[in-house]
């Protein structure tokens, strides 16, 4: 059962900073324990638009000052026809090339498995193991920017791919800037209260292509892996990786491809527990790209194919 969420987490003056939810639950969860489930995942969004605004807004304050400094040049591109050519002739000769690679599919190798999540999560008799399908998955994008090239869960398989583009520079590329992310989720309602740890095992690869040309241009690609435990719907507990990120500008190119998957550190996230509560644990995988063109082109693109082959909860 899906269910897309969309402009009821912020007021209307914040609208433009939506975040866009989907999320599809198992059929083992009740419907109030799919409210609640869906509840943590808008709560979380929204935890993730606002943390990632605040950034922006302190990257801003960089470009103003890079915008000054670059007025006099700005200007002299204006007013002088032959720089004009150049520069049309710069962007003529810097088409994007890349081949795009095949990372974690949805029917993609299933060599690391439960056998490998029991080994490194540690004793069974100690914590329980969740392997795919869980009780729900997720995804969701920051409508403040552009939609993702592509968003895909695949919950049988414990599965997740996401890819963002930006830029003139990038075939297929939205206007705005690219936050996505994707994954999973598991529920509780203990009936004593005491200490819930999670952790999980999370495998995948990436790419990612970063371009500026000209003056002002810059672009920037990040991406990594996410962790949170939810009460009543409430944001209690955070942890991310973040495994790359890469920004270039004026006159740089740089790009990046992780076809081999590559295990994750442990992200071991806990929170005390009360008895009838509702919580829920979540696992996934997020990326970004932004560019500013400035007087030239730029382009960022970035992408990931994740796996969570296993979820451990020591809970009471």
């Amino acid at each position: 059962m899906a269910i897309t969420y969309e402009s009821d987490l912020l007021p209307a003056s914040e609208q433009e900073m939506q975040p866009s939810i989907e999320i599809d639950f198992s059929e083992d969860l009740t419907p109030e324990q799919r409210k609640v489930a869906g509840r943590s995942v808008k709560s979380m969004a929204a935890a993730g638009v606002e943390a990632r605004e605040k950034q922006r807004a302190v990257e801003a304050g960089y470009q103003e000052l890079s915008d000054a400094l670059d007025a006099p040049l700005r200007k002299v591109v204006e007013i002088d026809q032959g720089a004009i050519k150049k520069f049309r002739h710069l962007l003529e000769h810097t088409p994007l090339r890349f081949d795009e690679p095949s990372i974690l599919e949805a029917d993609g190798d299933q060599s690391v498995g439960i056998e490998d999540a029991t080994m490194r999560l540690g004793d069974v008799r100690a914590t329980q193991i969740f392997t795919p399908p869980y009780h729900f998955d997720w995804r969701w994008h920051n409508t403040g920017g552009s939609a993702p090239y592509t968003s895909t869960t695949n919950r049988p398989l414990g599965q997740a791919s996401l890819q963002g583009r930006c830029g003139p520079w990038i075939p297929g590329a939205g206007g705005k800037f690219v936050e996505a992310h994707a994954g999973f989720g598991l529920f509780f309602r203990p009936t004593v209260s005491g200490l819930l740890s999670g952790d999980s095992l999370r495998v995948l690869g990436w790419f990612w292509v970063v371009g500026a040309f000209g003056i002002g241009s810059n672009a920037t690609v990040e991406g990594g892996t996410e962790c949170t435990i939810l009460e009543d719907g409430k944001l209690k507990a955070f942890q991310s990786h973040k495994m790359w990120r890469k920004r270039v500008s004026v006159r740089e190119y740089a790009d990046q491809v992780q076809t081999n998957p590559v295990t994750d550190i442990p992200l071991r996230t806990q929170f005390p527990m009360r008895a009838g509560h509702d919580y829920t644990f979540n696992v996934g995988f997020w990326i970004y790209a932004d560019n500013t063109a400035g007087v030239g082109t730029s382009g960022a693109i970035s992408g990931l194919g994740g796996r969570v082959p296993g979820m451990t909860v020591t809970r009471p």
